[in-house]
């Protein structure tokens, strides 16, 4: 349309305009505008695309729309009433019928053509993929073609009727599955029917019926009538596909010469065996069951499927079914018969016992085993494509639209055709047939739905959708299942009929959680903080409340309560309130009380004095206080108005456990204590409340901490209703518990889960087993069971509820109760077990430690209690452990609970009390214990029944814990003794002691004074006592002849040896070294060595000399994936265990077998919890990457982290390579930042330097990507990495240097193979580490570079004067020349070893000119000299700039640039170019990356960089506008000019960076830049602040604009340098301004300011803040910067002193503008090695021989020793040592007394500690070759000496 505007007035040609519209014609969709013109005319405006009718001469325009909604229509299966109605939902006109009728007329040809055509070619295609024949009739060649048939109806059939009107056959063929044929059958037509209704003959018409039989009879007629119209097409049909239920085959082969080959369709045999199943159940109902049904169909179609073109065999597997359901298994495959691979353990899925079942379902199969059938059956073809053809038409042609009787389904099925064939693109070839433009968007959308059926038929098809739907299937199946069973009857036929008592529409609920306590945002400024505390007449959740206190600030509330039960010994041992007389008393005296219901009720009234909301606080509120306190106030309705007034509680308790975890205690009293140094009378709520708000305010809780410990009230009393409910629901469930059915625990877990007694009962009626089955194993939200998914609870359920009292109970093996029916202790203890082992999930411990002896609340020794706590402690978290003691009141009970509190979920071990379990003690009349019959079986029990290992420990004991002691010695059970715990172990610990001399009289009185403290202070007689003693002893005397091994004592005093440690050593000892397999034997020292982290055993039992053979078959186990030995090593790497990295790497030397260790466990390493490495390779977990290999991930994990592909770590991807070994394993260390274990394998790899470079960079790179919120502490830890491994590269630089300055700077440039052929340098300068390039070597090193050929003595002024006259070269030797005969060397400092060939071919020239002209090449060729005539140079231009700029710059009008502008030109224009090569040559746009262009990036180049682009871009833009700029603007390009002269000026200032004095003052400078801005920023708010003022009050109703931004910032910015302008503050108004707005506001004179009394109070306050406090400021600032920067300015200088001789190394000689020569040359070189293959080498790069990189690896091999034999005074004397030759040897040695005492101390303990360890290694290698009876040769080296 706007085209047509455009276009204008037909008879004008004037443009037209929509406002001139008069009339609008809709035709359809579109519609015709008129519009007039000015000149009168009408012309006519279509709204779309326009064609006519070729068939009619003179016709209306058809729009396109018209014809493409037709089109549209046919495609998406619509009729014209919906796509109008679609229409009008849009709001848009729609066509009328007529108008469809006629566009559905003109597209059905092009329809039916397109159709055509793609019949015609899909039968071409199918018969160029068929095999040929040649015609016996007419010797033709024809195709031998195999084709698929099916029909569908647009009526769907009962099975019982079939009498649709019409019907569609298609013929597909089997090659190309497109269609090659299709027929339609109807038997109805519109026009002709309507003509019959009035029995008159109808009129001409084009009529639609074609078929006057039955729809049976439409599929024959269709399939013959089809293959007849292929046969006339050259080709023969050799095949037919389809089912069984017509006569179409009969019918082809009457009219069809040649025979034909009938396959029958898989699918349609498996529906119709599925269906002759089910019409049989109705016969068998109970013996034919739904499984069975199931079963017998997988059974048929995998007899199928197996046996595809094997009629023969699937014959066979078809006959034995039937027979396989009968247990008889003669017919049986083994392939798919377990009963043949295996008859023990066969179980049938489904058994049948009907013989007349039997008869019949051999009838069934043997209809499709007969000869004929299964020939047809045995291809298993399938006419699938047919189905999805006519599936196709379906979504075209509707079945619930009568379309028969028209042209419209002709043509749908012709649209499905096409579609079929040509996909969705036929409707362009129909557009195109019409004379339409398809348009970009049908064609786009026909391309994305192709490309999306394509995807869909290769996804349906694949092998994991397939398993996807039938695993989704499942899934579906058992939901619904569950569901319609919770729901009961919901929809069966006729239920309503049946009476309502006999519907069961009982629902069970859901699956349900107990909610849990939720948290708050708390908000101290907007709540009242309320300390509360009660207490209680016991610890039972139905207890009294009987003291209420609570305080805020210094309100407090304190209320006694009358109790209505009694109150425990526990409460009242702790509380001291007791009730006496009716009256509650508090330590016998009395106290004001209430009843509960007004305490609570002037608690309330209390707290609803306090404005705000309030939050509660209590220490372990969580657990004891809130609860019963929600409790309390819900049984007298209280809750509901607490609730509104308390928002919620806080717990401490949990506050004070992560605020200080290093507390061993967190009760109150204690806090109070240790925090406060406060000792209270605890358990008094008044007197707790207080003490806890000092607490809490010592402590100062942020708001976030208070949230994270705080519940809200509301959830607090929906958890206690949910927990009320759910013991209402226990209740139901006691039966079952007290039947012993199910644990308390499991009942427990059944009534969390909304389940009760009656809700089992209605599971059981509607499914039995499966219906509890499904219900308990009903997936909650977080996808696990609702109660459990084991089967034996259910089928136990449900034998109760079917039969009554009858229960099944199996024990397992193992626990027997043999022998032990006499013991109740043992009997309790076995059901204890159990349960712990069962319902609990714990794990069956590695033993059993019983600690008897010491009975009372206290030990005599506060020493063993500690030991004691923190050995066991550290016990149970290594060793799953369980630990029986005396009695919970006991002090080893007490110790024990608390440590199993404190370790809940941490570990598994375990606590019995005796006394829990049953009362097992009864005393004399003495009070002596004694040891009761049943304790005699307990370890019997433990050891044999239970079969775990068990210890006793003795702590303190009396008698009996003696005669215990000595019967578990009977036993050959182990006894620790704990030496000093008193009694009866400090008398065995001293018989023990004595050894055989037990007996001497020496020791006899020792002992027996030992003997009577067992007894006490006793009333026998000392005669009597005397001879106990001696009976003691003598006891003792023959345990220990006996056992001498099983009595182990354990000393604190005596021993640094820890507790666990000890215990560990007895179970190894005695249980797990009496193995006699060698191979289990170190397996099992490898276990507990790995369980307990001991690699002292690993190193006493193993890895030692004299175990060559032990060690040589434990060598082959590192490499195989999951032995003990991997396991170990694998753990000792990830849980950083250095000890026992070093002593595996120390033992197993071949690196074959660490190759194979990494190949199974490389993956696993980088997957290690901790640090980064969870976080570095996510994408190892991910299982559609699993093809990737682990090197190629580390590498691209690497150059990930450092930014650079030429940091690539390995060269071979795809494996792991032999000598990469401990590559591999450093850099995985490095990644994971394990320092010490990096340490380790950095000794035992090479390239020493380069590796400590690379960590150092990787290190460094992490910490500057790690979050410094999400990482902190790595961050922290990473940073000090990478200047560990820096300081570690810098010292072996060190000792390299001092042996061998010659090859450490020959190092320096060498190529690494093993690191991408890097360099030291190039790692060093591309990762910024600078202490490392301050070093002696570098600089060194970088001065021979910087001098060239030119000798180091030689002064820089010297180096100026010879460069202006050469002359005084050839006559002074101030160059190092080679004799003749070594001309042929190429120094590094001149070419590099890795020198291009164009190079090599100069060197060679200059082999052969004369003497001084190789003394010129070399002196003009250094970089120093390029430098000075650089320097030279631009000075020269910048005073040619300035000559120009400043006396003849002129416009072009007036005169041209001048011989010195040209020559500017000239020079810069070189200038840019040698630029620009630079970049590209030195890489820097390799490497560019944008962080780099922060002002604070550390490089100061990187400024000058973004300089010299402003500095030439200013240039560019000068010269543009001098050579464009007329006379009269020409201002503006003078101004350009000078700016940029500036700027050059400026830039001169690089030229100072080559100075060692002025340089670093130049990196300050810039430094200090950041100040300034930083300055300005706090300098604008000031400025703009104070300019507002000024300006509205001097120049108020100021007009906006660009002036007013100008005037608010001009006085307060030259006032702070001193111009005040006082005569406008105190309002003196000079000649030139005016008050007359229209003369200041038309321009013509200035305005005259207001004088206000305000502004010189403003101007006096401006001046104090910016004089005295913002220039001050500024001062600080830039003294700070000074003071921080100045003692590392001069590092940073030598760091990019690099830069700076590397880019004039490279440079030409030549200098601007004659450089341009030298670019020249370069660019053809470039273009010759570009066609050669040459490539461009880095200079600063050597590629050494072999022989030369190995002494090279030698000489830093001998570097490395030495740095890590050194002690620190030696390493830091070596330093200053180095330090002083690099500065000129001008320093002196600073003497170790001017350290200050830390370092000295430092120094003095790294001695010590480098000497202890020396001294352990070398008393450790006497030992093994002591052991081993080894000849030593002891060879003394002189000092110096390497190797």
């Amino acid at each position: 349309m706007d085209k047509q505007l455009k276009a204008g007035c037909v008879d004008c040609e004037l443009p037209l305009q929509f406002t001139n519209v008069t009339e609008e014609t809709k035709c359809g969709l579109g519609c015709i505008l008129y519009v007039a013109c000015s000149c009168g005319v009408i012309n006519k405006i279509y709204s779309g695309k326009v064609h006519y009718d070729a068939k009619k001469q003179k016709t209306r325009p058809i729009f396109d729309v018209n014809s493409k909604a037709a089109v549209a229509m046919y495609d998406t299966g619509l009729g014209p009433a919906e796509v109008n109605r679609y229409l009008a939902n849009l709001n848009i006109n729609g066509m009328s019928q007529s108008a469809f009728k006629k566009r559905e007329k003109e597209v059905y040809e092009p329809i039916r053509k397109v159709a055509q055509n793609s019949l015609d070619t899909s039968l071409e295609e199918e018969k160029s993929k068929s095999p040929v024949i040649e015609d016996s009739e007419n010797g033709e060649d024809v195709s031998l073609v195999t084709v698929k048939y099916d029909m569908g109806w647009q009526k769907r059939g009962s099975g019982r009727k079939y009498d649709s009107k019409s019907g569609v056959g298609t013929l597909i063929g089997d090659q190309t599955g497109k269609v090659v044929g299709r027929g339609i059958r109807s038997s109805d037509c519109r026009v002709c029917t309507y003509w019959e209704a009035k029995h008159v003959e109808p009129q001409e018409h084009k009529c639609t019926r074609n078929w006057f039989g039955s729809a049976k009879g439409m599929e024959p007629d269709v399939g013959a009538r089809l293959i007849r119209d292929i046969e006339t097409k050259n080709c023969q049909v050799s095949t037919v596909i389809m089912d069984d239920d017509t006569t179409t085959m009969a019918r082809i082969r009457r009219t069809i010469k040649h025979p034909i080959k009938k396959l029958s369709d898989t699918n349609h045999i498996k529906s119709q065996f599925n269906n002759k199943l089910w019409n049989l159940k109705n016969t068998f109902k109970n013996d034919l069951t739904k499984p069975a049904i199931t079963h017998l169909n997988r059974c048929f179609s995998y007899a199928l499927y197996s046996n595809r073109n094997n009629p023969e065999s699937m014959s066979n597997d078809l006959q034995a079914i039937v027979p396989h359901l009968y247990k008889e298994h003669d017919l049986c495959n083994q392939k798919w018969c377990s009963y043949k691979r295996n008859p023990n353990k066969y179980k049938p899925t489904v058994s049948l016992n009907s013989l007349p079942l039997r008869q019949k379902l051999a009838e069934i199969i043997g209809e499709y085993t007969s000869n004929d059938n299964i020939e047809k059956i045995s291809p298993c073809a399938s006419t699938k494509e047919v189905e999805s053809f006519h599936s196709m038409l379906a979504n075209k042609a509707p079945k619930a639209k009568h379309l028969c009787s028209s042209s419209s389904l002709e043509c749908r099925v012709d649209c499905t055709v096409a579609q079929k064939n040509i996909s969705y693109g036929y409707i362009s070839q129909v557009y195109e047939e019409c004379g339409l433009s398809p348009g970009k968007i049908t064609e786009k959308s026909s391309e994305k739905l192709t490309d999306k059926r394509k995807y869909q038929n290769d996804y349906k098809n694949s092998a994991v959708n397939k398993r996807r739907k039938l695993f989704r299937k499942q899934i579906i199946k058992e939901k619904e299942t569950v569901v319609e069973m919770r729901e009961g009857d919901t929809y069966k036929k006729s239920i309503d009929l049946e009476q309502p008592t006999l519907i069961d529409i009982d629902f069970i609920s859901d699956p349900l959680t107990t909610p849990l306590l939720e948290t708050f945002d708390v908000k101290i400024d907007n709540m009242s903080v309320v300390y509360f505390d009660l207490e209680t007449t016991s610890l039972a959740n139905d207890c009294d409340i009987i003291q209420i206190s609570a305080i805020e600030k210094s309100s407090e509330f304190n209320q006694y309560i009358t109790p209505s039960q009694c109150i425990s010994r526990q409460a009242l041992s702790v509380t001291g309130l007791s009730v006496w007389n009716n009256t509650l008393v508090y330590y016998g005296q009395r106290v004001d009380q209430c009843i509960p219901q007004k305490a609570f009720q002037n608690f309330i009234c209390w707290l609803e004095k306090f404005p705000s909301q309030i939050i509660l606080v209590g220490h372990n509120c969580r657990r004891f206080d809130a609860p019963r306190l929600i409790r309390s106030l819900s049984q007298y309705n209280l809750s509901t108005s607490f609730q509104k007034k308390v928002i919620g509680f806080m717990d401490t308790l949990s506050f004070f456990r992560n605020k200080y975890p290093h507390l061993k205690c967190h009760k109150q009293e204690f806090l109070a204590e240790n925090l406060l140094q406060k000792q209270y009378q605890a358990h008094n709520a008044s007197e707790d409340v207080r003490i806890l708000q000092s607490i809490l305010n010592h402590a100062q809780p942020s708001e976030t901490e208070i949230s994270e410990n705080s519940f809200s009230t509301e959830s607090l009393i929906r958890n206690i209703v949910s927990v009320k409910q759910t013991n209402q629901r226990y209740l139901t469930l006691q039966g079952l518990v007290d039947k012993k059915i199910i644990t308390k625990c499991m009942a427990k877990k059944i009534a969390e889960s909304g389940l009760d007694m009656a809700q089992l009962l209605a599971a059981y009626r509607r499914d039995a087993v499966c219906g509890i089955q499904r219900i308990f194993s009903e997936k909650k939200v977080d996808n696990k069971p609702r109660v459990t998914a084991c089967k034996r609870i259910a089928s136990g359920i449900c034998s109760v509820l079917s039969n009554g009292e009858k229960r099944k109970r199996r024990e397992e093996s193992g626990y027997s109760l043999q022998n032990t029916s006499d013991c109740p202790l043992c009997v309790r203890l076995l059901k204890k077990t159990k349960h712990l082992l069962k319902n609990w999930k714990r794990e069956k411990p590695v033993a059993v430690l019983s600690i008897i002896g010491e009975t009372k609340k206290y030990l005599p020794n506060e020493t063993i209690k500690t030991q004691l706590k923190s050995g066991l402690l550290e016990l149970m978290n290594t060793t799953n452990i369980w630990i029986i003691t005396e009695g919970q009141n006991t002090c080893i009970g007490q110790i024990v609970e608390e440590l199993i509190r404190e370790n809940t979920g941490k570990s598994q071990s375990c606590c019995c009390h005796k006394d829990d379990i049953l009362q097992a003690r009864t005393r004399n009349e003495n009070g002596i214990t004694k040891l009761q019959q049943h304790e005699g079986n307990l370890e019997v029990c433990i050891k044999e029944h239970l079969a775990i290992p068990l210890i006793v420990m003795l702590v303190g004991g009396e008698e009996g814990s003696f005669e215990a002691a000595l019967v578990n010695l009977k036993r050959s059970v182990p006894i620790l003794v704990i030496d000093g715990s008193g009694k009866a172990a400090d008398f065995i610990c001293k018989g023990s002691r004595m050894g055989m001399n037990i007996s001497s009289a020496e020791f006899q009185s020792e002992l027996i004074h030992a003997a009577k403290m067992l007894y006490g202070s006793n009333d026998e007689k000392e005669n009597t006592i005397q001879t106990k003693c001696e009976k003691l002893i003598t006891q003792l005397e023959d345990e220990m002849a006996e056992h001498p091994k099983s009595i182990h004592v354990y000393s604190v005093h005596e021993t640094t040896y820890t507790l666990d440690k000890t215990i560990q050593d007895i179970l190894f000892d005695v249980f797990y070294l009496d193995e006699q397999n060698e191979d289990n034997l170190t397996d099992n020292i490898l276990h507990f060595v790995d369980l307990w982290n001991r690699p002292d055993i690993a190193e006493k039992k193993i890895f030692k000399l004299e175990n060559s053979k032990v060690l040589e078959e434990l060598q082959k186990k590192l490499g195989r994936k999951g032995s003990t030995l991997s396991k170990l090593f694998t753990n000792a790497l990830k849980d950083d265990r250095i000890d026992m990295v070093r002593q595996v790497l120390e033992y197993i030397l071949d690196k074959t077998l660490y190759k194979s260790f990494l190949d199974n466990s490389l993956e696993g390493l980088y997957q290690t919890d901790g640090c980064l490495g969870k976080y570095l390779f996510p994408e190892l977990k991910d299982k559609t990457i699993k093809q990737k290999k682990i090197v190629e991930m580390v590498n691209d994990a690497v150059v990930k982290i450092l930014g650079s592909e030429e940091m690539k770590p390995f060269e071979k991807e795809d494996e792991i390579g032999i000598n990469d070994i401990f590559k591999h394993l450093f850099i995985w260390a490095v990644l994971m930042n394990r320092r010490d274990l990096a340490m380790l394998f950095w000794k035992r790899d090479g390239d020493y330097i380069c590796s400590a470079l690379f960590a150092s960079s990787l290190a460094k790179r992490l910490a500057e990507t790690a979050s410094a919120e999400a990482f902190m502490d790595e961050q922290t830890a990473l940073w000090e990495s990478s200047r560990h491994y820096e300081d570690l590269a810098y010292s072996v630089m060190t000792e390299l240097y001092l042996n061998d300055r010659k090859h450490a700077r020959q190092l320096l440039v060498t190529e690494v193979k093993r690191y991408n052929s890097t360099t030291i340098f190039e790692i060093t300068e591309k990762f910024s580490l600078m202490k490392f390039m301050g070093h002696a070597a570098c600089q060194t090193k970088l001065n021979k570079i910087w001098k060239g050929r030119i000798k180091g003595d030689t002064s820089n002024l010297k180096v100026i004067v010879f460069a202006v006259t050469f002359f005084p070269i050839l006559k002074w030797n101030i160059l190092k020349l080679h004799k003749t005969g070594e001309r042929a060397k190429n120094k590094v400092t001149q070419w590099g070893k890795g020198a291009t060939q164009d190079q090599q071919n100069i060197s060679t020239c200059l082999q052969s000119v004369p003497n001084w002209m190789r003394k010129l090449y070399y002196f003009y060729n250094a970089p120093l000299v390029k430098f000075l005539f650089s320097v030279l140079t631009y000075m020269t231009m910048l005073v040619v700039f300035s000559l120009f700029v400043l006396t003849d710059l002129h416009p072009m009008e007036e005169k041209f640039p001048s011989i010195y502008e040209y020559i500017v030109y000239a020079w810069a224009a070189t200038s840019l170019t040698e630029e620009i090569r630079q970049a590209i040559v030195m890489g820097n746009f390799q490497s560019f990356e944008w962080r780099q262009l922060s002002l604070n990036a550390m490089t100061w180049f990187s400024f000058w960089t973004l300089f010299e682009m402003l500095m030439y871009l200013m240039f560019i833009t000068s010269v543009f506008l001098r050579l464009t700029m007329p006379a009269g603007r020409f201002h503006n390009a003078r101004m350009m000019y000078a700016v940029t002269l500036g700027t050059f000026i400026i830039n001169s200032m690089q030229f100072f960076l080559v100075s060692k004095q002025i340089g670093p003052k130049v990196i300050m400078i810039g430094r200090m830049m950041f100040d300034v801005i930083f300055f300005i920023l706090i300098f604008a708010v000031f400025l703009f602040g104070f300019g507002v003022i000024y300006q509205a009050t001097m120049y108020p109703n100021t007009e906006p604009g660009f002036p007013l931004f100008q005037n608010i910032i001009f006085l307060p910015y030259w006032q702070l340098y001193g111009e005040l302008f006082l005569e406008q503050f105190y309002g003196a108004l000079p000649d030139d301004c005016t008050e007359n707005i229209e003369l200041y506001s038309n321009g013509t004179m200035d305005r005259c300011p207001e004088r206000n009394q305000i502004n010189t109070f403003v101007l006096a306050v401006y001046m104090v803040v910016t004089h005295i406090v913002l220039v001050n400021l500024l001062i600080a600032m830039f003294s700070h910067t000074f003071t921080k920067v100045q003692d590392n300015n001069e590092l940073v200088w030598k760091f990019h002193r690099f830069s700076l001789i590397e880019e004039y190394y490279d440079r030409s000689s030549f200098v601007p503008p004659f450089i341009i020569l030298s670019h020249l040359r370069i660019f053809i070189l470039y273009i010759k090695n570009r066609c050669t293959g040459n490539t461009r080498k880095n200079k600063f790069k050597i590629t050494g021989k072999a022989a030369e990189n190995e002494k090279l690896a030698i000489l830093e091999k001998d570097a490395v020793y030495s740095h890590l034999n050194s002690s620190t005074r030696l390493r830091r004397r070596r330093a200053k040592n180095i330090d002083a030759e690099k500065d000129g040897f001008e320093a002196i040695y600073e003497k170790d007394t001017e350290l200050s005492l830390q370092e000295q101390i430092h120094v003095l303990s790294s001695d010590v500690d480098l000497m202890q360890k020396d001294l352990e290694e070398t008393l450790k290698t006497v030992k093994q070759i002591m052991t081993t009876k080894q000849n030593v040769l002891i060879v003394e080296v002189p000092r110096g000496l390497h190797s």
